[in-house]
């Protein structure tokens, strides 16, 4: 077995087991969104980084646990890039996403998702306000659009 198949299969356990009793918006497990995220995604390397996406904002896990469970400082610097700072701007947060790479790719495979109104029982002024961020959000990483003036908190 490839080593990027056992962090591959490693990531995808620890997203099951630490996003476990979690819901979305929609009511549905939580992790099936990291599901659909990873498969989205193209490369191996990028569908780990799908896989752990939502950890470090949503979960105890910090990028030290990430690195102590084997994971390479490569797809833990990946996954800090697609995870918003404390106090930072989403706009900002998208900037900064927009530099790496697989960062990049994820991101626009999870906001992708958060735009599938599917999943959403009703939607509300709230729902409609976030997904026109996410929709600008995802114009702006596809280079649809030129600045990110659109993209508002």
């Amino acid at each position: 077995m490839r080593n990027v198949d056992i962090l591959c299969a490693k990531a995808m356990k620890l997203a099951g087991e630490k996003h476990q009793g979690q819901t979305d918006k929609g009511g549905a497990k939580y992790v099936e969104h990291v599901k659909r995220v990873a498969a989205r995604c193209y490369a191996d390397e990028t569908k780990i980084v799908a896989w752990l996406h939502d950890l470090l904002e949503d979960t105890d896990v910090t990028p030290d646990y990430l690195l102590s469970m084997g994971f390479p400082q490569e797809v833990v610097d990946d996954v800090l890039a697609v995870t918003r700072q404390e106090g930072e701007s989403y706009a900002d947060f998208i900037l900064r996403v927009e530099q790496s790479e697989r960062g990049k790719e994820v991101k626009i495979a999870d906001l992708e998702d958060n735009m599938d109104i599917r999943r959403l029982n009703d939607l509300s002024e709230e729902d409609c306000r976030r997904l026109r961020k996410y929709l600008h959000s995802w114009r702006y990483l596809r280079g649809l659009e030129k600045d990110t003036s659109k993209i508002l908190d």
